[in-house]
């Protein structure tokens, strides 16, 4: 089960339009080498552009419960060091304070639920469910789009419990909120978009991604990759480029639910995950981002404390859902 969740809307042309990141307790070299460059500028290339930390620092330090979005340090599409940067955006979330509740929290929002049926606003949010810092990436391991499509995708929350989830949700179409109508949903699949494939396993249309991590009792953590489909498309296909696995998650549907995908060889490496759990007592040497963040104390920090933060990378490509294997998606940049 879920408890609040929130979100983090991404709308780039031509990329998955809405990246949803929820974590929650649990009730019921990573893939490739990357370290504090990658959210900031210090002697590597920074993808998240830092302008700014300075008076977002001094707010936070301060202690002012701000919220606020930064994008990439370069423009959409970029070729850096010989990669194409396809975009990436990091957001600061609203946490929950001592006599506070959280105001951007998800009342009502679980895995392969129709999105139009989401509820948010201000709740009394978990330790462990409360999100501080998230961030996702797509790349391409080469200049082309037919190298390797990369997903990057980060959370940190305030509270550092040895059992529990995060779950990065990537929506093919937009997702919309206003306070008269709520959340309002482009897909047309129960509020999500469909994978569709042709009589031979092959990609004719991508849809929405679910990537879960997992993490209890101090043990190595999991990651799952999931696509949206139809039932009888997992009882009736045979995927081309990769296996269907034994997962089927749905909410208030019978139609349509979230499969678990696996790469076409059992051998098959498709990325990793990591939790900052190398530290001494509960203090940790992982840098947090340029203006801060907050630990497991719920006090301003440089520093995660362990287990605050899980990052995974993902290579869409060795698990058959990279949209330049197939002919009738080639040339979108992911989806």
């Amino acid at each position: 089960m879920r408890s609040a969740q929130r979100s983090l809307r991404v709308v780039p042309p031509r990329i998955l339009a809405t990246v949803r990141l929820a974590a929650h307790a649990a009730d019921d070299d990573a893939a490739q080498s990357r370290d504090r460059a990658d959210r900031e500028r210090t002697t590597g290339l920074g993808v998240i552009d830092p302008t700014g930390y300075m008076n977002y620092g001094m707010q936070l330090y301060q202690g002012k419960n701000i919220s606020f979005t930064k994008g990439m340090s370069k423009p959409k599409f970029s070729i850096v060091d010989g990669r194409m940067w396809i975009d990436a955006i990091y957001a600061r979330d609203y946490v929950k304070g001592a006599n506070t509740k959280d105001t951007t929290a998800f009342s009502n929002a679980r895995i392969a639920q129709n999105p139009n049926q989401w509820s948010a606003g201000p709740t009394s949010t978990d330790a462990n469910s409360d999100i501080v810092d998230a961030y996702a990436h797509f790349r391409r391991d080469g200049a082309t789009m037919s190298d390797s499509l990369w997903f990057f995708g980060g959370i940190t929350t305030i509270g550092s419990g040895n059992s529990r989830y995060a779950d990065f949700e990537l929506y093919k179409n937009g997702i919309s909120y206003t306070q008269q109508n709520g959340f309002v949903s482009a897909g047309l699949a129960n509020g999500h978009t469909e994978w569709l494939f042709d009589p031979f396993g092959n990609v004719i249309q991508s849809g929405d991604i679910l990537v879960t991590v997992r993490y209890t009792n101090n043990n190595t953590p999991l990651v799952d990759v999931h696509i949206w489909v139809a039932k009888t498309t997992k009882l009736l296909f045979s995927p081309a480029k990769f296996r269907f696995g034994q997962e089927y998650h749905t909410h208030g549907s019978k139609l349509y639910g979230y499969v678990n995908v696996l790469p076409k060889l059992a051998t098959t490496i498709g990325g990793a995950v990591h939790v900052n759990d190398g530290y001494t007592g509960n203090h940790d040497t992982t840098f947090a981002t340029p203006w801060g963040t907050m630990n497991s104390y719920n006090q301003w920090a440089y520093e995660y404390d362990g287990s605050q933060f899980a990052e995974v990378g993902i290579n869409f490509s060795a698990y058959g859902i990279d949209p330049s294997l197939y002919a009738m998606t080639q040339g979108s940049a992911c989806g």
